[in-house]
């Protein structure tokens, strides 16, 4: 099979002349989630062409068939050259060009574990400029600002740009050199993912407010504004509460939230939850309320108020509380007491700690995670919407491409797996697996028990396309006169992830969920 190399520029415009080099791939892979995986080039030809070859990591790379017709593409994640005993390699994986430092910031003479804190972030706008934007978030133990920022600028100036590694071969070699690539989809992994939406809280404070007690504190409400510019569905409140109950007795009513638009105070109801009042103890502890009817719209730069009521009369001996904070450590609204007749401000002023949290459909979060972290990436392509909601906030701490393997793998209504595939255009195509089939005649992809690969009419297919995302059946590989029926069935198997030896001409399938067919005879049945 005759296979050759394409190399762009950076900003993948024309193919970029190598001059006296040819390129050898010989292997590459794809993978169910993700598409195009890895690949393996041999460079061989003139030492000025070879070396040059360390000044073109990130350019992006197509391996094409001898129809023009692309195989693989991804882009150069790390360069070796060899000469003599001599090794020099280039890579991409340990480089970071925008650095942050978590820390525990601790008092002096202080014994807890701090509170933490993130510096800014730090970047090299030259690096950036060439390679696109790599994050490292790193932590490190109690510090002060002023230490954890000058590690993080330390970081930034050693890793900024990739490190060439020197290696003492065992033996002499010619001069030549590996190209070492990666598919679009681990690009994914160079940016963390922050999110505001789905989620507007205050959880800090060590007060408390009855409710219920009295005439004069028969309900509370805090009011709230969501932070950044984007607007979401509110699913459900969290409130932190406790109660009081007069020896041998308890509260017999619920704890009723309701979350309201403004009117200068606590306006029209939205949505509200209640809960039995019994569940709740005499220890401070966080309560979900699932909100009703269904969702509700929060807009930026709205005002919206959570009123916290019991469903029964005012009980001095039995009643609820709700936890406050009195240093007043929520910005974005005020709390307030309803005695009977108005809505006056507690003395002292405080703020109720809650947690308002909305849902989004999976894979429109997966749209906004490439929207906003897929910087190579040209656009996202859902084929089959997931019909799974879950909540979309994000604290950055995490990697988009993380994030996004976490919401395939929430699967779908029909309970099936998400996959995704990065198309030559660079489209993040997202789509449902499909059904597993009946039977071995339902697939239409079969592979011999020489390994290749054929339609259901027996014609050989092209094994260097990698088939894979993919259900499979054997034929001809297990003997007529077995009896399948008291066996597990090996067939037919999805391909999960599979490669392509080139210079065997092998393609080399991976099932998912199973051991491999071809791993039969070396399974560990001890």
């Amino acid at each position: 099979m005759n296979l050759s190399v394409v190399i762009k520029k950076r900003d993948f415009s024309d193919p970029v002349g190598v001059p006296d080099v040819t390129f050898r791939p010989e292997r590459y892979g794809w993978m169910a989630v993700g598409g195009p995986d890895f690949a393996e080039v041999a460079a061989a030809g003139e030492a000025r062409g070879l070396w040059s070859l360390l000044n073109w990591l990130r350019a992006p790379i197509e391996i094409t068939d001898q129809r023009d017709q692309a195989v693989w593409w991804g882009y150069i994640n790390g360069v070796t050259v060899r000469t003599g005993a001599i090794e020099v390699g280039v890579s991409l994986t340990e480089m970071a060009n925008r650095i942050a430092v978590t820390y525990s910031y601790v008092e002096p003479g202080s014994s807890g574990v701090g509170v933490r804190a993130t510096t800014s972030w730090a970047q090299d706008d030259d690096s950036v400029s060439t390679y696109g934007t790599k994050e490292l978030l790193v932590s490190r133990d109690s510090a002060y600002l002023d230490v954890a920022e000058a590690g993080r600028n330390a970081l930034l100036a050693a890793l900024k740009n990739p490190v060439p590694k020197v290696g003492i071969l065992g033996g002499s070699s010619e001069l030549s050199a590996s190209l070492h690539c990666l598919g679009w989809w681990h690009t994914l992994d160079w940016t963390y993912l922050t999110r505001s939406a789905g989620l507007e809280s205050h959880e800090s404070g060590s007060g408390t407010q009855a409710v219920g007690e009295a005439s004069g504190n028969q309900r509370v409400a805090q009011s709230f504004q969501i932070s950044g510019s984007e607007s979401w569905q509110a699913s459900m409140v969290d409130v932190k509460l406790s109660k009081v109950m007069a020896e041998g007795d308890d509260v017999d009513d619920n704890v009723v939230v309701e979350l309201c638009s403004d009117a200068s105070g606590p306006g029209t109801v939205l949505a509200s939850a209640s809960l039995d009042g019994t569940l709740v103890g005499d220890s401070a502890g966080w309560w979900p309320f699932t909100l009703s009817p269904g969702t509700t719209e929060l807009s930026p730069s709205t005002t919206y108020w959570l009123v916290v009521r019991r469903s029964g009369s005012v009980d001095s001996d039995n009643y609820y509380k709700v936890a406050v904070d009195e240093a007043l450590g929520y910005a974005s609204g005020a709390f307030r007491v309803y005695d009977g007749a108005s809505w006056g401000a507690r003395s002292p002023d405080a703020d109720m700690q809650f947690k308002v949290r909305g849902v989004e459909v999976t894979t429109t979060q997966i749209e906004r995670a490439i929207d906003a972290e897929g910087q190579f990436l040209e656009g996202v392509d859902i084929v089959n919407a997931s019909g799974m909601s879950s909540n979309p906030y994000r604290d950055g701490d995490t990697s988009a491409l993380q994030v996004i393997r976490q919401l395939l793998e929430n699967g779908t209504s029909n309970d099936n797996r998400l996959l995704a595939t990065v198309t030559q255009d660079r489209v993040l195509k997202v789509y449902e697996e499909p059904d597993a089939p009946e039977g071995d005649y339902d697939t239409d992809l079969y592979v011999r028990s020489d390994g290749t690969p054929v339609d259901k009419w027996g014609n050989e297919l092209l094994a260097h396309a990698c088939p894979v995302a993919e259900w499979c059946a054997l034929k001809d590989v297990i003997a007529a006169t077995v009896n399948t029926s008291v066996l597990a069935n090996p067939s037919p198997f999805y391909i999960e992830r599979c490669e392509y030896d080139v210079r065997r001409q092998v393609w080399i399938p991976e099932p998912h969920g199973v051991a491999s067919p071809w791993d039969v005879g070396q399974l560990d049945v001890g």
